[in-house]
């Protein structure tokens, strides 16, 4: 804008230094001398506008790089956000699943402690005199085993609770994970 109102009185003068009446008492020289002046400020006018122009493709070049990464940081940031929403939704997530095993550990402990009980009482109960009393030496592995499982511990709770409290271990550890990657994000 600057640069035009330059251009635009540059010009008036221009026009004005043309426009004056020449007088007689002018001589020759002194009208060249004036045009010289006049062609010369025009060239430095031009040169003054070839300025300014490449001050605006510069201004107009540096805005755009500006506005590119003005756009790059808004997606990165929108990127941040939505990570930051899945490491929150994975923290909550792996949390629910401890929670819930939790529950289900509780109720295996009950369950074995309910065996070890009944497997202490019972053991006074088992009648050994029965594996004694066969007929078929052969039968006395299996009838020990029928008398052993029927008032001991189940191997499947145990395991049950083993790959209970394992997979506890695991969902609190993937919550801390994703607690410390929103951590970092936030």
């Amino acid at each position: 804008m600057q640069h035009r109102r330059t251009s635009l009185a540059v010009l008036a003068l221009m026009v004005c230094t043309l426009v004056q009446p020449v007088g007689a008492q002018e001589t020759l020289d002194e009208a060249r001398e004036r045009r010289e002046a006049v062609q010369a400020e025009a060239a430095r006018t031009a040169t003054e506008l070839d300025i300014l122009r490449a001050e605006d493709a510069e201004i107009v070049s540096a805005l755009a790089d500006i506005e590119s990464y003005i756009a790059i940081q808004e997606a990165n940031l929108e990127s941040a956000t939505l990570a930051l929403a899945a490491a929150i939704d994975a923290e909550a997530e792996a949390n629910q699943r401890a929670s819930d095993l939790a529950a289900e550990i509780e109720t295996l402990r009950a369950k074995v402690a309910e065996q070890s009980v009944n497997t202490y009482i019972g053991a006074f109960d088992n009648d050994d005199s029965l594996l004694l009393n066969t007929e078929d030496i052969n039968t006395v592995p299996v009838l020990r085993y029928v008398l052993d499982e029927s008032t001991g511990i189940s191997e499947a709770v145990t395991d049950q609770l083993r790959a209970a409290s394992a997979n506890q271990a695991d969902a609190v550890a993937e919550a801390e994970e994703a607690s410390n990657q929103a951590l970092a994000l936030n």
